[in-house]
């Protein structure tokens, strides 16, 4: 029998975990059959080659890569789920693993029993350690009424939600994560981020595998880059970014194709299907670089922008408030705007019936290039949500200056924008 390639380490050994040329090897059969021959046999591949690295108390790696690079497998290996074919892993302390989500919970109990459950099987907790802390577990979760609810009835959401409350108030040593947060709403996530900032400030250390640049930006000191099953770059997360966006730009291409992304430059809605309520209805979102006539999806990084909301109030007693909300590609909010903001145009349309236009200008070159969303909502009386429509324009921002095209995609960062500087000839 093959002895598992794990190894505790003594307390006084400085790395929390130590990986050691870890491979990965898969089998597949094929079977080829034409008139002339058939043939059954079997191939194989390296989902992951000779990986090496190391973390210390408090470290946060984020491994990075395109699907299919190896990081589940890597995830997988280290929370020993899966053997490796070759080399080790060293680890000292408590691991806990959110991989896949809602494994280890029983479909028929209900989420209080099933922290219970959960937490005494998967993470090893004790059921006094349990007791001490459930009412913080239930209340960080936000499941309410659910919670006492059999679980089978959970979305992908509310299993992300009491895995996560659970682990993060485990006591731990190492915490792996595989795409947690592409599940769960951005107030949540932010939570969970200030609750995971606590247990590193206690000396745990996380893993984190994300296609969530800023994810691993916001968490991690430490940054894998794995390719193809094969360590392409291991340091400072900031180096190892910067070389991913500029190497790779591509693979952000491949997962966010532009039909997939639905890019577009306006959105418009007949008087039939515009969403609506007795107050008024939306009649269309558009986009275009300033001074320019047609939407477009593609914007140049040196235009201002210009949002433009064309919408039919009906009811005159009542105010209408309209506020854009800005994400990423991974819909990551950057920024919130409204025209009621700006004390100097604000014109109110209490009292007033038929359609109007806000148009909101985003300055040029303030962000990176990229594909952006917009989230549209608009409120009544400027406080009372009306409407909320997600995604109702995506775009992208282009420049076909190289000199800026080399700074731009070589920095993961979202805001860009050109800020006054001098230069002055100092006397000899």
């Amino acid at each position: 029998m093959a002895v598992y390639p794990f190894v505790s380490m003594n307390k006084n050994y400085l790395p929390v975990i130590k990986v050691e040329n870890i491979s990965k090897r898969y089998y597949y059969s094929h079977n080829k059959s034409n008139a002339a021959q058939h043939t059954i046999g079997k191939e194989f591949f390296w989902a992951l080659k000779n990986i090496s690295f190391s973390l210390n108390k408090g470290d946060t790696l984020g491994i990075i890569g395109s699907n299919g690079s190896g990081k589940t497998t890597l995830l997988k290996i280290l929370s020993q789920v899966n053997a490796p074919s070759g080399g080790r892993v060293l680890q000292y302390g408590k691991l806990i693993s959110i991989i896949d989500i809602g494994s280890g919970f029983h479909p028929d109990l209900s989420g209080r029993e099933n922290i219970f459950h959960y937490a005494t099987i998967i993470l090893g907790m004790k059921k006094s350690e349990i007791t001490e802390n459930i009412d913080h577990i239930i209340e960080f979760s936000e499941l309410g009424g659910f919670i006492d609810e059999p679980i089978k009835n959970y979305s992908n959401g509310m299993y992300l939600r009491l895995a996560l409350s659970v682990a993060l108030f485990c006591k731990l040593d190492i915490l792996l994560l595989d795409e947690v947060f592409s599940v769960g709403d951005s107030a949540f996530m932010m939570k969970s981020y200030d609750k995971m900032m606590e247990i590193i400030k206690q000396a745990a250390t996380v893993i984190l595998a994300s296609h969530n640049m800023d994810d691993i930006m916001r968490v991690c000191n430490k940054c894998l880059w794995l390719d193809k099953g094969e360590m392409k770059m291991f340091g400072n997360t900031n180096d190892v970014l910067s070389s991913y966006m500029a190497s790779n730009e591509h693979l952000i291409e491949d997962k966010f194709k532009l039909e997939d992304l639905n890019l577009r430059g306006i959105k418009e809605w007949s008087r039939e299907e515009a969403p609506c309520t007795k107050h008024g209805r939306l009649l269309s979102v558009a986009v275009k670089c300033e001074g320019q006539g047609t939407p477009q999806s593609e914007l140049d990084y040196n235009k201002s922008i210009e949002v433009e909301i064309i919408y039919d109030k009906i009811e005159a007693d009542c105010e209408i408030g309209c506020v854009i909300q800005l994400g990423d590609h991974y819909n990551t909010p950057l920024l919130i705007t409204s025209h009621v903001f700006d004390s100097g145009i604000y014109e109110s349309l209490y009292g007033k019936t038929g359609k109007f236009k806000f148009t909101c200008i985003l300055p040029r070159q303030l962000f990176n290039i990229g594909i952006y969303k917009i989230n549209l909502q608009l409120s009544l009386n400027n406080s009372e949500p009306l409407l909320y429509i997600p995604d109702v324009i995506a775009f992208r921002i282009v420049s076909e200056n190289k000199k800026q095209l080399d700074i731009l995609k070589r920095n993961p960062v979202k805001f860009v924008p050109t800020l006054p500087w001098k230069i002055l000839p100092l006397s000899q």
